[in-house]
């Protein structure tokens, strides 16, 4: 899969705000339990929009392969 510039761009920043983000959270920067499950659900959530992105591309490669 070739992957556009945008797509590897996209990936790094949201892996940045992953790992600063799960980081914050080991050092306990949740308030409460409720805010923890929000961070939690907000991580697994961002890590989701990447695996839709790399679908969205592979099946852009299939397409065009297939032309």
């Amino acid at each position: 899969m070739i992957r556009t510039h945008f797509h590897n761009l996209l990936d790094k920043k949201v892996k940045e705000l992953v790992e600063s983000r799960s980081a914050s959270l080991a050092r306990g920067a949740a308030a409460d339990y409720a805010e923890y499950k929000y961070t939690v659900g907000y991580l697994s959530g961002l890590e989701d929009a990447l695996k839709i992105c790399d679908e969205i591309e592979g099946e852009a490669d299939e397409r065009s392969s297939a032309s």
